[in-house]
């Protein structure tokens, strides 16, 4: 029986997530990437590695992150929709320069592999100069201060001193303006809402500290002296950012008298945003734009696979992961709740398989529960145990039509597990685990194949079911 992957649509043909270096870019980048499959994305981080790719290569690619400022215009045609965070500027420096103090060695081999003497020299000064008087510097300034106002008007690493001035501050503001999303680190949740929404993709919220521990507030440890100095070679910054921060707030308030019918200040709303209340009115409001903004599924539907090489409506997963086989592998987690969509029609029957690979506890696959736009269903499972010792879980479950919600473009299946494992993963990262797969696959089938509720598999639909 043949197979076919629905075709998971952004309102963008391209997206450029325009990353600001210390501004949460490493876990945004996983948020958006899901939002494109995993050979959409452009395999490069920063310019110099862009620089030496061919606008041919280039423009072969849907999804792109870096540290490219405005230069990714300069290859690409038509220019991508544009996004950005920006962080309160103070912040933002001292984040920077611990990180270049505390990864030196790492920096330095990645500066070596492109060439970059220039930067090692540059980093070299965060070893034995405080951050006060790194910014006052001549390596840092005009080089390297202001530098989210440089980001965004395409001010960085440019052979000679290029000071900011109220022209170039003019530029950044007008830029921040005409890009698709502009998002606050200081406000990421209502920052990822406001996106969710723009972006026609169900509520996913960002879990920004995945990988962080509790950090001090360095800020603290500075005097009011230095605290002024840094302030002085950021100053432009401050600026830029005050303007932000007025704007996002329009754009708040009018999001939020969207979803609730009620006008508040971007004050008022910050106070209460991401309580339960709230949660409990955000979290149908987005959904339910997505769902309605996606055409229906075709009435005669046929067999099709949900890859994690794809892109993917998805919350409550961490990001896909290459395995040494090729394929893509998706772990459930951080809690019990996970989901995905699948346009799944009313007018139709499905049997869902999915395997359980790496399974952290065995009791998880055996009492896991699965509901589909609310309704339960049953699973079944056969346990294969593989040549290294591994068991494998076979999942399979039957779908009625009569459990699908009509007159929406996707279903909600939600996998609930009694809990999860904390494992090493990634460099020794902790993940909570309950499960693993690389794929749903779903296949249009009679009801006469279920007998009370029971799964009877009969010899014809053998071919089905193999993986």
């Amino acid at each position: 029986m043949s197979e076919f992957k629905p075709e998971y649509t952004t309102p963008l043909e391209r997206l450029y997530f325009l990353h600001i270096p210390k501004t949460a870019g490493t876990s945004l980048r996983q948020w958006l990437s899901d939002l494109y499959g995993a050979e959409q994305f452009l395999p490069c981080d920063h310019l110099d590695d862009l620089k030496a790719m061919s606008p041919e290569t280039i423009q072969q690619y849907r999804f792109f992150s870096g540290h490219f400022s405005t230069h990714l215009a300069e290859f690409l045609n038509p220019q991508p929709a544009t996004i950005t965070w920006l962080r309160e500027p103070i912040a933002r420096q001292i984040s920077d320069y611990h990180f270049t103090r505390d990864q030196f060695e790492h920096l330095a081999q990645i500066a070596l592999s492109h060439g970059r003497h220039d930067w090692i020299e540059f980093w070299k000064q965060t070893q034995h100069l405080s951050l006060a008087e790194l910014c006052q510097c001549e390596a840092h300034l005009g080089y390297s201060d202001n530098l989210q106002v440089r980001y965004l008007t395409g001010n960085i690493e440019l052979p000679d001193r290029v000071e900011i001035n109220e022209t170039i501050l003019a530029q950044a503001k007008q830029n921040l303006t005409e890009i698709f999303h502009v998002g606050l680190c200081e406000q990421m949740d209502p920052s990822i809402d406001m996106l969710t929404h723009k972006l026609r993709h169900p509520y996913k919220p960002l879990r920004v500290t995945m990988n962080q521990g509790k950090k001090p507030n360095r800020q603290h440890n500075l005097s009011a002296k230095e605290l002024g100095v840094i302030r002085e070679a950021n100053h432009y910054d401050i600026k830029l950012y005050a303007f932000a921060r007025q704007l996002f707030a329009e754009r708040l308030e009018a999001f939020w008298k969207s979803a609730t019918q009620m006008s508040l200040d971007a004050q008022q709303i910050t106070k209460m945003y991401r309580t339960p209340e709230t949660t409990n009115i955000i979290e149908p409001y987005i959904t339910n734009h997505f769902l309605q903004s996606h055409p229906l599924p075709n009435p005669e539907p046929k067999p099709f696979v949900v890859d994690f090489s794809d892109a993917v409506f998805l919350s409550g997963w961490y990001p896909r992961v290459k395995m040494d086989n090729g394929q893509y592998l998706r772990r459930a987690g951080p809690g019990r709740i996970s989901r995905f969509f699948a346009p799944l029609s009313h007018q139709s029957n499905y049997l869902l398989r999915f395997k359980i690979v790496l399974c952290p506890d065995q009791q998880i696959p055996r009492t896991l529960k699965l509901f589909v736009d609310n309704s339960p269903i049953r699973l079944e499972h056969d346990e294969v145990k593989t040549r290294d010792g591994q068991t494998e879980f076979f999942m399979r479950g039957f779908i009625p039509g009569s459990s699908i919600a009509r007159g929406q473009s996707h279903s909600e299946l939600r996998l609930e597990s009694t809990h999860t494992i904390e494992q090493k993963v990634d460099f020794d990262s902790l993940r909570h685990i309950s499960l693993s797969t690389h794929s749903f696959t779903f296949s249009p089938v009679s009801a006469d194949i279920v007998k009370k509720h029971q799964l009877d598999w009969p010899l014809e639909c053998a071919p089905i079911f193999q993986f």
